[in-house]
């Protein structure tokens, strides 16, 4: 299995991406339920 730098940075990023996306959908849940409160 070789791993190029290039598929490695674009690993990480999408990695990262689904990270903050989760992270996004988390924050915006915990916003919602503290607004219908």
């Amino acid at each position: 299995m070789t791993s190029n730098p290039k598929q490695v940075v674009n690993n990480a990023v999408t990695r990262s991406g689904s990270l903050s996306l989760l992270v996004d959908k988390v924050l915006f849940k915990a916003q919602f339920k503290h607004a219908s409160d």
